[in-house]
């Protein structure tokens, strides 16, 4: 670098040479030559031509020396500009040597850090999928463990249920029929205290019913038995519904299903369920006799006169039917028909004295002394 400024200073004081050179050569041609007058001294002209020479030698020194001056200032002046100029360049480069360094370094151990964050991540991953492998595993073989008990289990379910079945089907044919359930209240009683489990049995069959898991008819209406009778009205009708739905033919499923909707006092809904179940069995004086029932809490009387009538016309021994008749002339205020009604109906069932003492058709004849008499409250 150094000899690089040296021959640039060279060139230059060339350049300034020549060109100084060019100007005494221009100064000369314009200085007029002495012209020599014929009356001239040669002697004195010579001598003021070398004192001419003298002085212009003189000139050049000084300009000589002058231009050796304006060159050292110049070449220090230079020499001065490049040391400052070297030394901010050396500082630049210094400043971007570590600059770049810094960076370089930072990006390495930052490319480490990252290597070490992906091995560990990769490290981390792999164990979790060893372990996920492992709960793959593990939660098939408790699958297929579950799948062993679940099958357990519903052997053992139709097991418990088919045992429970059988005993709801010994205990329904012991219960009375359900028109004659408000009348037997005694017998369900005892029966009840013979199977305590009833309730218990009924309600866990129940679900399976709902479910449709229980598909025999006998079983369901054996369940349905053992509700009502175990006073679970509200599930006795849900499963009578099920046999309804599967026998909408059945005159037995259609009375059953009238009685306990009359007991919700949804007597319109039981009407046409008896009216469903005559059509199919108009011989069925029961049925007859249980629709007088609903009729009369309409205060459809009349209505329930007739049904009474029909009933006794099948069964001249049918007790319900007297009896519900007898209800229907208290409340129309015709205490003859009222008294000698329920007169048969006691004669024929011991059971309907006791029945008459609580229901509410007869509460206008409390105080009767010909009712009292007849229910054996005279002497009272």
């Amino acid at each position: 670098m150094e000899n690089r400024v040296y021959v640039i200073m060279l060139f230059i004081s060339l350049a300034l040479t020549l060109a100084f050179g060019a100007g005494v050569f221009a100064a000369e041609k314009e200085v007029p030559a002495p012209t020599l007058e014929d009356n001239s001294d040669p002697d004195r002209d010579i001598k003021n031509l070398e004192r001419e020479d003298e002085r212009l030698w003189d000139e050049i020194a000084d300009e000589s020396r002058d231009l050796e001056k304006r060159l050292d200032g110049l070449h220090a002046t230079i020499t001065h500009n490049f040391t400052a100029l070297s030394i901010i360049i050396a500082i630049i480069t210094i400043f971007l040597v570590a600059l770049t360094t810094f960076f370089g370094l930072k990006h390495e151990l930052d490319v480490r850090k990252l290597r070490e964050t992906v091995r560990e991540e990769i490290k981390i991953f792999k164990e979790i999928e060893l372990e996920a492998r492992r709960t793959v595993n593990e939660a098939k073989d408790n699958a297929n463990q579950a799948r062993i008990y679940k099958d357990q289990a519903k052997n053992e379910l139709a097991v418990i249920r088919r045992e429970k079945e059988e005993e709801l089907e010994a205990v329904t044919e012991e219960f009375p029929p359900i028109s004659e359930a408000e009348h037997k209240k005694e017998l369900v009683e005892e029966i009840l205290k013979k199977y305590p489990d009833l309730k218990r049995n009924a309600g866990f069959l129940y679900d399976a019913a709902v479910k449709g898991d229980v598909t025999d008819e006998n079983t369901l209406y054996s369940i349905f038995s053992s509700l009502y009778f175990g006073d679970e009205k509200s599930k006795a009708l849900d499963i009578i519904n099920i046999l309804v739905r599967r026998r909408p033919n059945n005159s037995l499923y259609l009375s059953d299903n009238a009685v306990v909707l009359a007991e919700f006092g949804r007597f319109d809904e039981a009407i046409k369920h008896y009216d469903r179940a005559l059509e199919l069995e108009p011989d069925d004086g029961t049925t007859y006799a249980n629709k007088s029932v609903a009729l009369t809490s309409l205060g459809r009387y009349e209505e329930a006169i007739d049904a009474c009538d029909k009933a006794i016309s099948l069964n001249a021994d049918d007790a319900l039917a007297y009896f519900n008749r007898a209800c229907a002339y208290a409340l129309l205020g015709k205490k003859d028909k009222m008294l000698a009604d329920l007169g048969k109906a006691i004669g024929l069932e011991e059971e309907r004295r006791e029945h008459a003492k609580t229901d509410p058709d007869f509460d206008a004849y409390r105080n009767d002394p010909d009712f009292r008499r007849l229910l054996g409250e005279d002497g009272d």
